[in-house]
């Protein structure tokens, strides 16, 4: 989580094109990886005959969020304003995760 909490900032001040690249290759890998294995322990928590149900909910909170990053995206006009926006939220899973 730390990781991906410091790309995903980082990336809001990188001043060159190779920094950007290999930030954002690094937030999404580890956005990546914290989304498969956080849907494999939910979905071995579901009961084989529920888990077509489980995948779709996830899957619509997904689609929740999609939503209100348009609406973010749509308030704040500049990247970077935008990418320390979206990024904060990683402070909220952090600090709700580790109580």
């Amino acid at each position: 989580m730390l990781c991906h909490f410091g790309a995903a900032f980082g990336i809001a001040w990188a001043k060159s094109y190779p920094v950007y690249v290999a930030l954002r290759f690094g937030n999404t890998s580890f956005v990546s990886g914290g989304f498969l294995s956080a849907f494999v322990i939910g979905m071995e928590l579901v009961g084989p005959s529920q888990r077509r149900v489980a995948n779709i909910v996830i899957e619509m909170f997904w689609c929740v969020g999609l939503f209100m990053v348009t609406g973010i995206a749509y308030l704040l006009r500049d990247w970077r304003y935008f990418q320390i926006k979206i990024s904060s939220f990683s402070i909220i899973v952090a600090l709700v995760i580790d109580l």
